[in-house]
């Protein structure tokens, strides 16, 4: 506990610090920017290595599956922009047949590239009944 408040007072300093830079020369952007590097430094890295080295976590195995989740289900914000671009609803009520359509496509992901064979199993178990 003690680590990660002393982490985030660092992060929080970083983020301050490269934000001013930044906010000079690219407004709303380099504010963005300073504070995604110092949630890459800060989560991303340091973090990181503390779990892996002090408490035993195999980050790396960890990393690997948000890293194949996160790629199993790209296809559906693809699909979700091109519906956006497609159809251009201009209100929530509108726009929930392209809603219905990222979520189904999000969720057939999902199921047949992000989770293992098991984890498959058990869903169908439960659905399927």
């Amino acid at each position: 506990m003690q680590f990660t408040i002393i982490i985030y007072i660092i992060m929080s300093v970083i983020n301050l610090i490269i934000s001013i830079i930044l906010i000079k020369v690219h407004a709303e952007i380099g504010a963005a920017v300073g504070t995604a590097v110092s949630l890459v430094i800060g989560d991303g890295i340091i973090t990181n290595v503390y779990y892996h080295k002090k408490v035993g976590l195999n980050v790396w195995t960890f990393w690997k599956r948000i890293i194949r989740l996160a790629v199993s289900v790209s296809p559906s914000a693809v699909i979700g922009v091109i519906a956006l671009l497609a159809f251009k609803p201009t209100s929530f009520i509108k726009s929930i047949p392209e809603i219905i359509l990222v979520v189904v496509s999000y969720l057939l992901c999902l199921f047949f590239f992000g989770i293992d064979r098991k984890e498959r199993n058990k869903i169908s178990n439960n659905v399927f009944r």
